[in-house]
């Protein structure tokens, strides 16, 4: 999609977030928490092999726009969600399951895993603003 698409499509700013390096590992792992997804499905959906979805969680792998749009579907969370700007959000709530094993109301456990992505991270994919740079 091209810039323009992205503007139109009103993406402009989470766009721009994603380029700069500034999606949240933590915030990741909340949204897959919150909506129960766990496993090689949660992989296959946002359209990577396993273990790729752990290594985002883990900050060892930078998302894709496209794996990154792909995760907002599936987690039904707006792009903004995981962005670092919006971690507040995830600091505390109820996660609540209306039927099965478990249902119910219970209250999240506090965020885990690392706030941000390292730059040398982010800049191993392609689109971001960050390159590496071999010096000789």
């Amino acid at each position: 999609m091209s810039g323009a698409a992205r503007r139109a499509a009103g993406h402009e700013e989470p766009f721009e977030a994603w380029r700069d390096g500034l999606v949240s590992p933590r915030a990741i792992t909340a949204a897959l928490d919150m909506r129960a997804l766990y496993g090689p499905e949660v992989d296959r959906a946002c359209g990577v092999e396993e273990p790729a979805v752990d290594e985002w969680e883990a900050g060892q792998r930078y998302p894709s726009w496209e794996q990154l749009e792909a995760l907002s579907r599936l987690t039904e969370f707006p792009i903004e969600f995981f962005t670092r700007a919006h971690d507040s959000e995830i600091s505390s709530g109820f996660m609540c399951l209306r039927s099965g094993r478990g249902r119910g109301c219970h209250p999240l456990s506090a965020p885990r895993g690392p706030q941000q992505f390292p730059r040398e991270v982010v800049a191993q994919t392609p689109g971001t603003r960050w390159h590496a740079i071999t010096l000789f």
